[in-house]
């Protein structure tokens, strides 16, 4: 994906990603692994399952927003959802991250508004429901989360119930809240 790229208008349905030994997403392993970028993800939706390999981050969309030689990537997302069952091989006490839309290594920045993630997951340690810091337990606060913005998101929180302490989170809904138009505070349908 290139600096400045606008990815939108796209369903991916019933997606089927096994990687055998690295990380899985939909859309990118990595963005900013060689030069900074700055993306706009919009009205893109995926339902599925996606599962990394022995050695690899999990998520629908991006495997890490990750910095290169430190220059800053930003990735937003609007009103895109996943509906994709996140797994990793190796279980939930691995090394490795996942999350429902991205992970985002420190210093970078995702910004996420209007989305949903009504996806189950087998990854235990350092994972969140919608962006996840890479290299911090789910609940560690050593790490900042003032470069990521998670504005009117949610996810099933009957689906992923882990209590993650992160404003990466968004707002966990039961299932039946989240087939309510109300449950969703500042969209417009």
């Amino acid at each position: 994906v290139r600096d400045n790229a606008k990815i939108s208008n796209i369903i991916f349905k019933d997606v089927d990603i096994r990687a055998s030994s690295s990380g899985a997403s939909v859309l990118a392993h990595s963005i900013g692994a060689y030069v900074g970028a700055n993306i706009i993800i919009e009205k893109v939706g995926v339902t599925g399952r996606v599962q990394a390999g022995e050695y690899g981050h999990v998520a629908t969309f991006i495997t890490e927003i990750s910095t290169a030689g430190g220059a800053s990537s930003k990735v937003t997302f609007n009103n895109c959802y996943s509906r994709c069952d996140l797994y990793h091989v190796s279980g939930g006490v691995q090394r490795w991250d996942g999350a429902g839309f991205a992970t985002c290594s420190s210093g970078q920045y995702a910004i996420v508004n209007n989305c949903y993630w009504s996806g189950t997951s087998n990854i235990t340690n350092r994972t969140s429901s919608i962006i996840a810091w890479n290299s911090i337990d789910n609940n560690n606060n050593l790490q900042t989360t003032s470069t990521i913005s998670v504005n009117n998101s949610y996810y099933d929180k009957q689906k992923f119930p882990l209590n993650i302490n992160k404003t990466t989170s968004g707002t966990g809904l039961t299932t039946e809240q989240m087939k309510t138009q109300e449950s969703y505070v500042g969209w417009d349908f």
